[in-house]
């Protein structure tokens, strides 16, 4: 069976400086023991987690029975990825996806944006031009980058010092993500697009353009790729090439391989051995796709074709996120809660949705426990297999497991209650902690789980 590279060996060498007092350097939540930062310990506390849960085919046939549920929806991605003649959106859906109103006032590093900077926003987007049938264009996102609900860099926050929720963030997009573009500004510094799970704007310089769909449908489904089964790395400096030189790319990121044959020395003269040849995306001074292609060193943690779907992958490709700081629809190149469950999914090949109110409707496993109590909810818990997704008002978790009679997750959390004195938490981070730890409105995490996700 396929097996993917593994980064838990990081953890093993800082075995020695667990031999100590852990409380001394690090700070963990309230009943975590050290043990339980290890992807290992909660593998071993698994059943079967070597066993493949449903193959890639398998996950593949879900993808397509949920996108051809969607795929007469021209405000959706299926819409256009299924079919070439599905060539042009109409204005009542392109204003439908766009619709933006300012209902409370904004702030920019402290300054409360004013009426004129709104309105000049708003306008900004080009409505006038659009016609009542409108062509859409096909493209690929270059780079990891945001996905804006307005045609702005600028970070707008509801209060006049918290600049970690940054309004006009809609979700981020990983390199290499296929998009249909709908719309562009007044100056076609920014695209508005549509995304297999969102919509929003992004910068021209990060999206470059096929010619037609049948190129794009093509690079979309390579016959052969690599996927990131880590939280992220860098690709080697490169002094001949800057525009492959130290590029990041995270989990889920899926990139086209290149055989050996092909391709035998890099720029520099540095010949393939123990590397994967990759091809990274990049636009031409048009403004149309091309590649470049670089190495991914053999100790990275990547898999060819999609990660096989296990619970010790999943495990270990969720903790190897642990510490990585929070970031709200994917701000400050992170994962909010729901970004950092649907890229541990993508890797395996899963198409799910962006959002917690787009996760609870997905096709998958699921149990209803909105209505039970808390001692109901423990009970059910002990039988939830590691790796569902426990969904709660506006969040989501994954789950580990069961311990002494407290019911632990893994997630990216921005705030959470941990202190006897109800003192809220900036957490800010990926963590691990238990259910009974309480959320702002005072209820504990268990009593919010509404749904959850076993995932097959």
């Amino acid at each position: 069976m396929k097996k993917i590279i593994s980064v838990a060996l990081s953890f093993a060498l800082c075995s020695s400086v667990f031999s100590t007092d852990i409380s001394k350097y690090l700070r963990t939540a309230p009943n975590v023991d050290r043990s339980m930062l290890s992807a290992d310990y909660w593998i071993s506390r698994s059943i079967e987690p070597e066993k493949v849960i449903i193959s890639a085919d398998e996950i593949m046939r879900l993808n397509k029975e949920a996108q051809d549920a969607s795929a007469a929806d021209e405000g959706k991605f299926a819409y256009y990825a299924s079919s070439k003649k599905n060539k042009s959106i109409s204005k009542a859906k392109l204003l439908e996806l766009m619709d933006f109103n300012f209902g409370a006032d904004y702030y920019i590093e402290g300054a409360k944006v004013t009426q004129f900077y709104k309105d000049d926003l708003l306008a900004y987007r080009n409505l006038d031009a659009i016609k009542d049938t409108n062509d859409v264009g096909y493209a690929f996102i270059l780079r990891r980058g945001g996905l804006r609900l307005l045609p702005t860099a600028d970070i707008l926050t509801f209060d006049e010092v918290r600049s970690f929720y940054d309004e006009m963030q809609n979700s981020s997009v990983l390199m290499n993500e296929p998009v249909i573009v709908l719309h562009q500004t007044v100056d076609s510094a920014w695209y508005f697009v549509l995304t297999s799970y969102c919509s929003g704007w992004v910068p021209s310089s990060n999206i470059a353009f096929c010619h037609g769909y049948d190129e794009w449908n093509g690079y979309r489904n390579p016959a052969d790729f690599l996927v990131v089964s880590e939280n992220k790395f860098r690709l080697d400096y490169d002094w001949v090439n800057d525009r492959i030189s130290e590029v990041e790319v995270s989990m889920g990121t899926k990139l086209q391989l290149v055989p050996v044959s092909d391709y035998k020395t890099s720029y520099e003269g540095r010949e393939a051995y123990d590397n994967y040849i990759v091809r990274i995306p990049d636009r031409s001074q048009s403004g149309y796709l091309i590649f470049h292609n670089a190495y991914i060193p053999l100790g990275k943690s990547v898999s060819i074709g999609y990660v096989p779907y296990t619970r010790e992958n999943l495990l270990r490709m969720a903790f190897s996120t642990l510490g990585e700081r929070y970031g709200w629809a994917g701000l400050y190149d992170a994962r909010d809660a729901s970004q950092f469950v649907m890229e541990l999914y993508r890797a395996f090949g899963f198409d799910i949705p962006r959002s917690t109110p787009g996760l609870i409707p997905m096709d998958a496993p699921t149990v209803d426990v909105s209505d039970m109590s808390v001692a109901h909810k423990q009970s059910l818990l002990k039988y939830i297999p590691s790796g569902s997704i426990l969904l709660l008002p506006g969040f989501a978790m994954v789950y580990l497991g069961e311990v002494d009679g407290k019911y632990y997750v893994i997630s990216s959390s921005g705030e959470n209650i941990y202190e006897s004195s109800n003192k809220i938490t900036q957490t800010q981070g990926v963590s691990v902690y238990d259910l009974g730890t309480k959320r702002k409105d005072g209820k504990s995490c268990i009593e919010a789980i509404s749904k959850i996700k076993v995932m097959y």
